[in-house]
């Protein structure tokens, strides 16, 4: 049921509800969501494995194959999306600083993490559709940085030191 509405208030990103929403949430529900995420993340790359892979296993090595396979693809995701999100919470800090914005580096990467749902379906969208990696990466980077500036903007400036 918490995952349900962890959902909902994504997509209803980069309203003001819904981030106040998602800001509230423990680190348990984040946990939940971004390990939902990852297993998308797996299915998606082990589809491309399977349909590009020339070589196929062994009748007798097919178990230890796809244990293999899942558990790497699941550490391999797992890897790439926290440290996508801390990379990019990085830079997100930095511009927060810039634009003397109140955000912490927690709050931020927490928000990051909530708004990566809507630009990855819609890259993997483009990437099914259209089989081209680039166009896909910018229609990820595109969204993010849309949904991650409006939600920044949401955000009081600091008050000004006397």
């Amino acid at each position: 049921m918490k995952l349900i509405q962890i959902y909902q208030n994504v997509l209803r990103l980069p309203s003001k509800e819904a981030v106040f929403s998602l800001n509230r949430v423990g680190v348990k529900g984040l946990l939940l969501y971004l390990s939902s995420i990852i297993l998308v993340c797996m299915l998606q790359m082990q589809s491309t494995l399977i349909s590009e892979t020339v070589l196929q296993p062994q009748q007798d090595q097919v178990g230890t194959y796809i244990i293999q396979s899942l558990l790497l693809s699941f550490s391999y995701s797992a890897i790439l999306i926290f440290s996508g999100i801390s990379i990019i919470a990085s830079i997100l800090l930095l511009v927060v600083h810039l634009m003397k914005r109140r955000l912490t580096y927690q709050i931020l990467w927490k928000t990051t993490a909530y708004s990566f749902f809507l630009p990855f379906i819609l890259s993997l969208l483009v990437d099914i559709l259209f089989e081209m990696s680039m166009v896909s990466f910018l229609v990820f980077a595109v969204v993010l940085s849309f949904i991650l500036m409006k939600i920044v903007f949401l955000y009081p400036k600091r008050k000004a030191m006397a």
